[in-house]
């Protein structure tokens, strides 16, 4: 959803742009917020009691994955097995990485392009031209 209205941002006039800026108010604030880590999802995670896709329990491995991604970025456990999941569909851009390495490396990419979007937004906002 954000993403949709930041792409979408370029061809609003100032009225819309406002309206816009107040939909993203709760991000603006915090831009670099994360759910708090969970004790609850991570004795849930501990215990394979994840399912991915409704049906299919996390492995062992796979949640001692999410638990070091959850804990090195110090994010909500749910977060990291997204990350993860992510991390494995996209091996192949990142050649002989880890999959904990490459969801870290995800999180950091979406946050420079969060950040690197709202610097373009801004600064094409506030030229008068």
């Amino acid at each position: 959803e954000l993403h949709e209205i930041l792409t979408q941002s370029h061809s609003v006039d100032r009225r819309s742009f406002q309206n816009i800026l107040l939909q993203l108010k709760p991000f603006l604030l915090q831009p670099l917020a994360v759910r708090p880590k969970d004790a609850q999802k991570r004795a849930e995670i501990e215990k394979g009691a994840v399912s991915l896709d409704g049906t299919k329990r996390i492995t062992e491995k796979f949640g001692k994955e999410a638990l070091e991604v959850s804990d090195n970025l110090g994010i909500n456990e749910l977060d990291a097995v997204d990350l993860l999941v992510r991390a494995y569909t996209e091996q192949e851009r990142f050649i002989d990485q880890a999959p904990t390495t490459i969801a870290e490396t995800l999180y950091f990419e979406e946050r420079k392009y969060l950040l690197s979007t709202l610097f373009v937004l801004f600064k094409s906002f506030g030229d008068p031209s």
